[in-house]
């Protein structure tokens, strides 16, 4: 196991947070996986690893004409695949039956474009970067425009997982009883509707005020 963190999955843990590189991350990573000299370790990694490929779907995957990492010619071979009709099997996610091992420009299709259509609210304007050679993207203002809404985007992921684990501990740290722990959630939940957000400073200010 340590073997597997150290050569293969410390990598990627480390730049799970970068949105725009996760799908050209999470099919390399599920190629390393396979190529795993230890058998029973790589079958039981690529087995889990099915379980999460949920957020590889043809939308997101669009996350990666974003990713600095993918050469040009990959790129080019991108935009061509957002021409090819959506089959449907992939449907929202990336099932059991698909072949991860396909290149991987293959896994793009005109789905994607609804992903254009989300980060840049429906203005259509992706076109303008995408009839262009990618290495002339980086000067265009609507692919910077799409560029830094991506990188704002937080792995989703992650953060869940941090929220969850706070709130096993704030409730443990108050009670044992599950019922207890199910009222304080709901208490919590009931006090941030009926408590406006507020920032630091505003908060300081009430106090001061006071």
């Amino acid at each position: 196991m340590a073997l597997f963190i150290s050569i293969i999955y410390i990598r990627y843990w480390h730049q799970a947070n970068i949105a725009q590189w996760a799908p050209y991350n999470d099919i390399e990573f599920y190629k390393q996986v396979k190529r795993y000299p230890d058998n029973e370790l790589a079958l039981a990694a690529e087995k889990s690893i099915r379980r999460h490929l949920w957020y590889v779907s043809p939308v997101l995957v669009g996350l990666a004409f974003f990713d600095e990492r993918l050469s040009n010619d990959i790129k080019l071979r991108m935009v061509e695949h957002l021409k090819n009709p959506f089959t449907g099997k992939e449907c929202k996610r990336l099932g059991k039956d698909i072949n991860l091992d396909k290149p991987f420009e293959e896994f793009i299709s005109n789905k994607t474009h609804d992903f254009f259509e989300a980060v840049l609210h429906g203005t259509g304007k992706y076109s303008d970067f995408l009839q262009k050679h990618p290495e002339q993207w980086n000067n265009d203002e609507t692919f910077q425009a799409a560029l830094q809404c991506v990188k704002s985007i937080r792995v989703v992921n992650d953060t869940a997982e941090r929220g969850i684990a706070l709130a096993k501990r704030f409730t443990s740290a108050i009670t044992k009883q599950e019922d207890q722990k199910q009222f304080l959630l709901r208490i919590v939940h009931h006090m941030t509707k009926e408590v406006p957000k507020k920032t630091k400073a505003e908060m300081k200010k009430d106090v001061f005020s006071s």
